[in-house]
């Protein structure tokens, strides 16, 4: 099990927050990281079973409703690992690697955790 931050915000390099305008009263509000995995799950990726479609619907509405965090277990990180491999949301770089720092799921590769350490 993983205990998975919702709360952290979106930001540019310059460290502002990234903002997008809600359609309904077209007012600006900050990107949550909440609302981007949720959005991913909801998303899916290629050719899923009809077991995952549905694991994926169930986690993207617990998402949506959690509150500042949520407890989610393996096989729902390894299905939020595919779809990000996939990235169908079309989200930058800037985006999914600040989803996954941010919110504890964390998947570095090797060559970043080295080029890190060094820094």
């Amino acid at each position: 099990m993983k205990l998975v931050n919702l709360t952290e915000t979106i930001k540019n390099l310059k460290g502002e927050e990234i903002k997008e305008t809600d359609p309904k009263t077209k007012a600006e509000k900050p990107v949550f990281v909440k609302d981007v995995l949720a959005s991913i799950a909801a998303s899916g990726f290629e050719k899923p079973k009809p077991l995952e479609q549905v694991r994926l619907f169930r986690l993207a509405q617990r998402l949506m409703e959690a509150g500042e965090s949520l407890t989610v277990n393996a096989e729902s990180i390894e299905l939020l690992k595919k779809c990000i491999d996939e990235n169908r949301i079309g989200s930058a770089p800037l985006v999914i690697g600040q989803i996954l720092l941010l919110s504890g799921l964390e998947i570095i590769d090797e060559e970043v955790a080295e080029a890190e350490k060094k820094a």
